[in-house]
């Protein structure tokens, strides 16, 4: 039993190539930010979508709904059950690496997306240590993590002539205090100035800025 093997299959985003895609659920069409493309990850990973859409079916039609949490009161009003557009989950048998990343078409707005998205996966990982932890095993846990928000950069007369290198769109990151109540949380702000084929390594995600 793994830690994926606890989620619901179909919140699974496949990683090809060392690269997985996340992309914005909730407005596709009428989102500046489409997706961003995550390079270069390391072995022993998997990416899942907490804000992801499955089909639901009755007798007479089929809808997407959001996948949420049933036991929680989902009124907007609650901001208890948001989540962000893709987690990725890495583990080097010295703990768990994880990015929780959000699609944003303009800044704001991603503070409880974030944080709603760390407190599930530390839940997943208490119910895995609490029921599938094998004898002698040391119990899963976080070693670091990233909160990263990618950020629709509209490009200006001065960057709209660069010319970006293939497979890999111009991008800046840089980090700040979240605010708030999580004022003491870092997060990665990345502003990519293209809809769609932001390529951006992992490592560059983890590096000190």
């Amino acid at each position: 039993m793994s830690l994926q093997s606890l989620l619901n299959p179909q919140l699974i985003i496949p990683i090809k190539g060392k690269q997985v895609r996340i992309q914005e659920e909730n407005n596709p069409v009428n989102t500046n930010l489409k997706e961003v493309i995550i390079t270069n990850i390391p072995d022993s990973s998997f990416t899942f979508s907490a804000d992801k859409k499955t089909k639901a079916c009755s007798e007479k039609s089929c809808k997407l709904l959001p996948v949420r949490n049933n036991l929680l009161n989902n009124s907007e009003k609650n901001q208890i059950n948001k989540c962000c557009d893709g987690i990725i989950i890495h583990n080097d048998n010295n703990g768990l690496h994880i990015i929780f990343g959000e699609l944003k078409s303009s800044a704001g707005g991603y503070e409880n997306q974030l944080m709603n998205s760390k407190l599930f996966v530390d839940y997943l990982i208490q119910l895995y240590n609490t029921f599938h932890l094998k004898d002698n095993s040391s119990p899963l846990q976080i070693s670091s993590y990233q909160f990263i928000v990618f950020i629709y950069k509209r490009p200006t007369s001065q960057n709209k002539g660069i010319r970006p290198q293939r497979n890999r769109a111009p991008y800046e990151i840089t980090t700040v205090n979240m605010g708030g109540k999580f004022q003491s949380e870092l997060v990665k702000k990345c502003s990519c100035i293209k809809s769609t084929h932001n390529h951006i390594p992992w490592d560059e995600l983890f590096a000190s800025t």
